[in-house]
């Protein structure tokens, strides 16, 4: 019904990024991921994850976005 915000630090590893975008739609309700720093280590995979998703068909609603 809502809208599901995940914070997360921006040195989480992007293989937990991955599973949370790879899940996203099979969510009941959009959601929304923030990485809490301006250059996170992990984004060119977490990009990737968003590039393999968009070859299959699956484009995310939001991109992710990066906290200033």
């Amino acid at each position: 019904e809502g809208w599901s915000v995940f914070r997360l630090a921006g040195k989480v590893s992007s293989q937990f990024v991955s599973s949370l975008l790879l899940s996203a739609p099979f969510a009941e309700a959009p959601l929304e991921i923030v990485l809490e720093e301006e250059k996170p280590t992990s984004l060119p995979y977490i990009e990737m994850t968003l590039k393999c998703m968009a070859r299959f068909g699956v484009e995310p609603f939001a991109a992710i976005a990066v906290a200033a």
